[in-house]
């Protein structure tokens, strides 16, 4: 392999990787906003139905993860399931916070 190939050999897998990484990131976005946009939904005062969300993204997340290890070129990695449901959880802690700050403002308008 003369010099000229390994460095274009070089860059095509910079380039692949980078590729990666734009599916990568753009892949786990819609995974967060299902779950904000349905701790919204089940606005009650009842905790368990938050924390069942944050179990429905964990649990796609691990079938995601069981999926990719059928796909070639693809692995699938339990680190990304911790991942995912990490953000899922951060997601789930923003939108419970959310909802507190509107129904806080709501008693205070009530209140006067």
């Amino acid at each position: 392999m003369t010099r000229e190939e390994y460095h274009a050999h070089k860059a095509q897998q910079e380039r692949r990787r980078q590729i990666e990484r734009r599916g990568y990131e753009a892949a786990k976005g819609p995974l967060d906003l299902p779950l904000l946009l349905l701790t919204l939904l089940l606005d009650s005062y009842c905790a368990r139905w938050h924390w069942l969300s944050w179990a429905g993204c964990t649990l796609y997340a691990a079938t995601d993860e069981i999926h990719q290890l059928f796909v070639a070129g693809r692995t699938g990695k339990w680190q990304d399931v911790l991942l995912d449901s990490s953000g899922a959880l951060a997601g789930l802690l923003l939108a419970m916070f959310m909802l507190w700050l509107i129904r806080r403002r709501r008693t205070k308008k009530q209140s006067t």
